[in-house]
C-alpha cells in the first residue's frame, strides 16, 4: 500500500513538473543555438580582419523547417575558388534560423536563395550566405543587393523552435513563437547586438 502511495506520489510530481522541465530545455536550445549564430559572425569577422580577406557566412538547410547550420568560407574570387574555412556548426535539433523574411530573419529577404552544397554523406543542401569584409563592413551576395540600402533595421535573423521555422505570423499574435533569438548585424562593422524577450 506504501509503495502505491508513493508510485502516485512520484506521478503527480512528473506530471506537473514535466511542462516546467520541457520549456526550460527549449530555452537553453534557443540560448545555445542564438549564442552558435553569434559566435560564427563574430569568427567572420576576426578570420577577414586577421587574413585581410572576405570571408562568406553560409547559413544551411539540413531540415525541412529552417537554416540549422552554418558554416564559414573564404569567398571566391577570380583567381581561387571558395573553400571551408570551418566545419559545419549545427544548432541544437529542436532549432532553426527562421525562414520568415516578413518578420524574424528580414536578412533573408536580401539574400539570394536557390543555392546548393553538398553537405555530409554526399547530401545536396541548400543555403544563402553574406559576406564579411576586411574592413568589417557586409556585403550581401544577392542581385538586387547594390540597390538597398544596409540599414541595422533590416539586417537580422532570429534563431526559433523548429516548429515555427517556416512559419509566417507577426510576433506577438496567436500562434507566433514566445520565446526567441534575435540577431542584429551592423552593416559597417559585422557587431551583433542580441534580443531576447
Amino acid at each position: 500500500m506504501e509503495l502505491l502511495i508513493v508510485v502516485a506520489i512520484m506521478a503527480i510530481i512528473t506530471s506537473v513538473s514535466l511542462p516546467a522541465i520541457t520549456s526550460l530545455l527549449q530555452s537553453s536550445n534557443l540560448a545555445q543555438g542564438g549564442q552558435d549564430l553569434v559566435g560564427e559572425i563574430g569568427k567572420a569577422r576576426q578570420f577577414a580582419s586577421t587574413r585581410n580577406t572576405t570571408i562568406e557566412v553560409r547559413l544551411i538547410q539540413c531540415s525541412t523547417y529552417g537554416y540549422n547550420a552554418i558554416q564559414l568560407w573564404s569567398a571566391s574570387s577570380e583567381q581561387a575558388a571558395a573553400t571551408a574555412l570551418t566545419r559545419m556548426v549545427y544548432l541544437p535539433s529542436t532549432v532553426v534560423i527562421s525562414k520568415d523574411s516578413s518578420y524574424y530573419s528580414q536578412l533573408l529577404s536580401q539574400l539570394s536563395s536557390g543555392q546548393t552544397m553538398t553537405v555530409n554523406g554526399g547530401k545536396t543542401a541548400s543555403y544563402v550566405s553574406f559576406c564579411v569584409m576586411p574592413s568589417g563592413q557586409l556585403q550581401l551576395t544577392s542581385a538586387n543587393s547594390a540597390t538597398e540600402t544596409l540599414t541595422m533595421s533590416n539586417l537580422y535573423l532570429t534563431v526559433v523552435p523548429s516548429r515555427y521555422g517556416t512559419t509566417s505570423l507577426e510576433p506577438g499574435s496567436a500562434g507566433s513563437p514566445s520565446n526567441y533569438f534575435t540577431v542584429q548585424i551592423n552593416p559597417c562593422t559585422a557587431a551583433v547586438q542580441t534580443y531576447r524577450p
